[in-house]
């Protein structure tokens, strides 16, 4: 799994990263076949009364042919952002897994397309 970190208009602290990427790591238990994550951070362009607002988006690819997941999260504090935008993706993983489920199994349809069958 390729991680990319980037920022827009904001310094990207090695904190910062590598945050980013220990939250970011924990969405390859929701999907297994992610390919790369892009982690852009960025200044939301309205600003509140505490200072700027923190705008985080993730694009998640995986290997199966499905489109990229894009997640957005804004807030005042970049930390937060990241917490905020890593549990909006894996809600929508575990969605796009439940509505890929095989249902007369447990398990997934491309899992069950890549099992030996054993007589």
């Amino acid at each position: 799994m390729i991680t990319k970190i980037t920022s827009r208009h904001v310094e990207l602290t090695d904190s910062l990263k590598d945050y980013a990427d220990k939250k970011i790591s924990r969405l390859s238990k929701f999907h297994g076949r992610i390919t790369e994550i892009e982690v852009i951070l960025d200044i939301d362009g309205k600003s509140s009364s505490k200072g700027n607002n923190y705008l985080v988006e993730v694009i998640v690819h995986t290997g199966d042919g499905a489109k990229p997941f894009v997640v957005h999260h804004t807030d005042e504090d970049a930390y937060a952002c990241i917490d905020g935008v890593v549990d909006r993706a894996e809600r929508q993983l575990l969605k796009y897994k439940e509505q890929t489920k095989h249902h007369k199994g447990k398990t997934s349809a491309g899992e069950a397309s890549a099992e030996v069958i054993e007589e």
